[in-house]
This record gives structure tokens, sequence and C-alpha cells, in this order.
């Protein structure tokens, strides 16, 4: 090759790469005008049997810390975790993107877990994107003999599979829930909330797999609405009749709740599955069902 060859090769490869590089270490991508942390940076094994746990904390943690539009990306693989607490409030991150393109496997052991809380939990963020097409397997068969709710009003709540505490415009899209020990997605003191191209699956022996549920806490010291939370694009199954609940404050109601084209069938295909409202008034399109409250 002659030295004007490769001159033009190496200005060649440069002008490919000019607008991503390594940012000091090899955490951190920069990636137009925003930065890429990739979690397989932090010594995932991703071969879905060992505890991958410490490395996605280490990762948010690196992502929350920076500064403007940062995304955090989960390559195909398979990663086991225990519960994750994925708090805010990110102070001088402009967006934040978690981008899953891989399958998150939850722990089955259940001493590993507060009853009530969520196995992937996300709180107190503002302007997060959730997306990329990957799975939450909350691998909830081993759970589901533990749980005695169906039976007992006194009983121990089981982890949901993604909780939502204190967020504000939030974006969910093109995620699945699979197999959640409990509720698949819980939403407690949010505001703008938008889901869309969710896909919830759960087998019929699965006891309250519910699929979404709104919520506030009553003892909470702010008094923050639920409003302007789209749901679009939902399939799956309920074991349950109740397949969906809306449940707010009577004190401060939720309002602008939106359900576009949701499509959620019951387990026995022997009857309709049933959508119940409390002290919300939601907007329906599309299709409904389970059908709209009154």
């Amino acid at each position: 090759m002659s030295r004007i060859s490769t001159i033009i090769y190496y200005f060649l490869i440069y002008a490919i790469f000019a607008n991503t590089f390594y940012l000091g270490n090899s955490t951190t991508l920069q990636h137009g005008n925003g930065i890429i942390i990739n979690v397989r940076s932090f010594r995932v094994r991703a071969d879905g049997r060992s505890d991958d746990s410490w490395a996605f904390n280490a990762a948010w943690e690196k992502a929350c810390n920076s500064k403007g539009n940062v995304t955090l990306l989960i390559p195909k693989g398979t990663y086991l975790v225990g519960p994750l607490k994925l708090r805010g409030p990110c102070e001088q991150v402009t967006s934040l993107t978690v981008l899953l393109k891989g399958t998150l496997k939850a722990k089955t052991d259940l001493s590993e877990y507060e009853f009530g809380s969520g196995w992937i939990e996300f709180a107190w963020i503002n302007g997060l994107t959730l997306t990329g097409g990957g799975v939450f397997d909350g691998q909830g068969a081993k759970a589901w003999p533990y749980n005695t709710c169906p039976t007992s009003s006194n009983c121990d709540l089981l982890p949901t599979n993604l909780k939502f505490v204190g967020m504000n415009r939030t974006t969910v899209h093109d995620i699945t829930s699979l197999n959640s020990k409990f509720f698949h997605l819980a939403l407690v003191e949010c505001r703008d909330f938008e889901g869309s191209k969710l896909e919830i699956l759960a087998p019929e022996d699965s006891p309250n797999t519910d699929g979404i549920h709104l919520e506030r806490s009553s003892n909470a010291p702010s008094r923050v609405r639920l409003s302007n939370i789209y749901f679009k694009n939902i399939r799956g199954t309920s074991l349950s009749e109740v397949a969906v609940t809306l449940s707010c404050s009577k004190g401060i109601p939720c309002k602008n709740i939106f359900l576009q084209n949701v499509h959620l069938n019951l387990t026995s295909g022997e009857r309709l599955p049933v959508l119940t409202c409390e002290n919300v008034k939601a907007r329906y399109i599309g299709i409904q069902m389970p059908p709209p409250c009154p």
C-alpha cells in the first residue's frame, strides 16, 4: 500500500468513528451529543447463572452521576440479577435512556427481596426512557406457591417486576414483562407516564400477576397527583378475572389516564376480564379488553 493510500485509509477510518470515542476510561463512550455507558464494561458474566447485580448497580451509578444525554446500554445476553434500586435524582443528566436489548432474569431466593417492593425499581428520576425490545423475566414460578394473597388479606406482597416511584416524564416502550412474581408493572406517585408496545406474559397458574397497577401511598409526605399517563398497545393474559386495576387516592384523584388498544384475555377463556376503577376517570381509544369502566 502506498503512502498516499495509507493516509486515505486512515482518514476514512477516522471519518467513520469521528462521532464515537471513549472518554477517559472503557466504561463511557461518547456518541454524538451524548454518552453511552455499556453494562458489559463492568465485568458482567451475562450467562444467566452468575449474579450480575453488582455490575448493574455500578453501571447505574456511573450513568446517574454523568452529565447531559446519557444512554445505559444493556446488550443482548442473559443477565441474572437480584433486586435493583435504580434511584435518582441524577441531577446533571438531561435525558436518561435505558436501552435493554437483552434479557434480565430475576433471582429466585425470596429472602433477598423486600416484601411489596419492586424487583427492578426506578425512583425519583426526571425524563427516563426505558426501551429496546428486551425482556424482564421475573422467574415467578418458584415464588407463586408462597403467594397467599388469593386466600388471605393479611399476606406479604411478592416483588413486582417493574416498579416506578416518584417519577416524572417517563416513557416505557417496546419491552416484555415475563412471569412476574406478583404485579408486572406498578406506578407510585408518578407524573406524565407513557407506556406503549408493552407485552405482559404469565401462565395460567400464576396468582396475582396482574398487568398494571396505579397507586399512591397513603403516607406519602408530598401531594403528588397521577396524571397524563398513557398505556398503548398492551396485550397479554391474566389468571385473575380483574385484569386491570386503576386505583387512585380519593383526596387527589387521577386525571388524564389514557388506555389505547389494550387487549388482555383470561387464561381460562371462560369469561371476559374485568377492569376496575377507583377515583379515576380514564379515557379509552381503540380496542379495549377488558371493557372500559362505566
